[in-house]
């Protein structure tokens, strides 16, 4: 199980004895280790220690998952699901950047995220 020690860039704490519904953002790391439900859009990491309960859409750079998960999740850098971890919903992050733990759990769909090219309009490259 990962310290508190150990993740850079925490800043704020949804303690143990905490629950949470509602829609949160922010520009700094957020450890969860009560529970939450609705939505998560940040910068840096969202932890979610081994006694965090979290229902919500996530997007975040950086995921660590100990404790259970049910939604989906946008990391633009990676997700990591430890052994203790449970994640049940959909995500998309970078190619290559999944680390799932032998003993975690995980159901759901994997998706790249893609960056999107726009489809040239034939309408505005004719000549006339």
């Amino acid at each position: 199980m990962a310290k508190m020690e150990t993740i850079s860039g925490v800043t704020s704490t949804i303690s143990r004895n905490i629950k949470i519904k509602g829609k949160l953002t922010s520009n700094k790391g957020l450890k969860i280790a009560g529970k939450f439900e609705g939505e998560i859009s940040l910068t840096g990491i969202v932890y979610i220690q081994g006694t965090g309960e979290v229902q919500a859409k996530i997007e975040t750079d950086e995921l660590l998952l100990e404790g259970r998960l049910e939604g989906s999740v946008i990391a633009r850098k990676s997700i990591r699901i430890t052994k203790t971890g449970s994640l049940i919903g959909d995500i998309q992050l970078p190619l290559g950047a999944l680390n799932i733990e032998e003993g975690a759990v995980f159901e759901g769909k994997v998706a790249p995220i893609q960056k999107t090219i726009p489809k040239p309009n034939p309408k505005l490259n004719k000549n006339k």
